[in-house]
């Protein structure tokens, strides 16, 4: 399997690009939409947040303006870094998924 990143500022076509490439049969990983999810309510980084920084979750909703609060600039790095553990491991599993589904015998003739 060939993994191909698509990075670019604001504005440069990355969405346009995700979105023709999806539309020739090639499977997309979003990391934007990744971390929506991780973050959205009952999201699997929620409790890894609210452990870092108590009160931040509230009725199971990420409060972003209290976490912005709360975050001292010592912690700058655990929120850059952070985000990007959980998108690796959900884009591990998204990866072997689709090689798993790339390995069945009907997938390969298929393709062949």
């Amino acid at each position: 399997m060939v993994i191909v990143g698509l990075t670019g500022s604001i504005g440069m076509g990355k969405s346009t690009a995700a979105k023709m490439l999806r539309e020739m049969g090639v499977p997309v990983y979003d990391a934007d939409a990744a971390v929506h999810a991780l973050q959205a309510p009952g999201g699997a980084a929620l409790p890894g947040i609210e452990s870092a920084f108590p009160g931040v979750v509230k009725a199971g909703v990420l409060d972003r303006q209290a976490l912005e609060e709360a975050l001292d600039p010592d912690f700058l790095i655990w929120r850059d870094s952070t985000p990007d553990l959980f998108v690796a491991l959900v884009l591990e599993a998204w990866v072997r998924c689709w090689e798993a589904r790339l390995a069945e015998p009907r997938l390969a003739e298929a393709a062949a």
